[in-house]
C-alpha cells in the first residue's frame, strides 16, 4: 500500500514524514480523532475519489447536527412556554446575531478551525435574557425604523 505524500494536521498540509502527534493528545488517549476522520484515496484509473466509509460519517455528523437542532427546538420551546412567542422570535434572531459575530471573532482572532462547533443552546439563552430586560425596548425602537 502507498503511502500519501501529504497529510492535514491542525488546517495545514504537511508532508507524511513531518507529521509527529503527542501520546498525551486527545485524539491518541481517546481516540477523538476517529469519528472526524475520513479515508479517501485517488484513483489513477478513473480519476475518481473513493471515500472510505463516506455514508456512516455523514450518517454521524447528522446525528450530531439533529441532537443539536433538537436541543435548541426544546429550548425554544421553553422559551415560548415561559415567555411567550414573540420573544422565541427575538432569542432566535439575537440567539443567530450573536452567535454570528462570536464565531467570526473566534475565526479572526483565533486559528480558523472551520470544524469547530459552536452550540446553540447558550446563544438562545442570551436572547431570553435579552427579551427579558430589553425586549419591549428594542422592538420599539425597531418599530419606529419601519415605520416612515
Amino acid at each position: 500500500m502507498s503511502r500519501p505524500r501529504l497529510l492535514m494536521m491542525n488546517g495545514r498540509l504537511i508532508p507524511y514524514e513531518d507529521a509527529r502527534v503527542h501520546v498525551l493528545s486527545t485524539a491518541m488517549k481517546y481516540a477523538a480523532s476517529v469519528y472526524e476522520a475520513m479515508r479517501g484515496y485517488m484513483s489513477d484509473a478513473d480519476g475518481q475519489l473513493y471515500v472510505f466509509r463516506l455514508r456512516a460519517h455523514l450518517q454521524r455528523q447528522c446525528e450530531v447536527c439533529m441532537q443539536e437542532i433538537k436541543r435548541a427546538r426544546q429550548m425554544l420551546a421553553m422559551i415560548g412556554a415561559f415567555l411567550g412567542w414573540r420573544p422565541v422570535l427575538f432569542s432566535l434572531f439575537a440567539g443567530s446575531l450573536l452567535g454570528s459575530v462570536v464565531g467570526l471573532i473566534t475565526l479572526a482572532v483565533g486559528k480558523p478551525v472551520w470544524s469547530a462547533k459552536l452550540p446553540f443552546g447558550p446563544y438562545l439563552a442570551f436572547g431570553a435574557l435579552a427579551w427579558m430586560f430589553f425586549g419591549e425596548t428594542v422592538l420599539h425602537w425597531y418599530g419606529t425604523l419601519l415605520s416612515p
